[in-house]
């Protein structure tokens, strides 16, 4: 797994019960690969990633989500 995604995948875990999947599913939708993702592909999922929050919590958590991603890109 690439640093990128694991950076996504323990942000989610605050969020989502099932973080790698709902990563490894984005990036799928994206054309993209989870095991390589960098940090250049993250901007481009944050709000498939928020949405996605959104539609199985809560629409909170998807604001919460997207805030925290796109203030944390500096860490991927």
């Amino acid at each position: 797994m690439s640093p990128a995604a694991a950076h996504v995948i323990e942000l989610l875990q605050g969020y989502t019960a099932f973080p790698a999947a709902l990563l490894a599913t984005v990036c799928e939708r994206h054309g993209m690969d989870v095991a390589s993702l960098s940090a250049a592909e993250v901007p481009e999922l944050i709000q498939p990633i928020a949405l996605q929050v959104a539609l199985f919590n809560h629409v909170d958590a998807g604001f919460a989500v997207k805030r925290r991603l796109l203030l944390g890109l500096h860490g991927v």
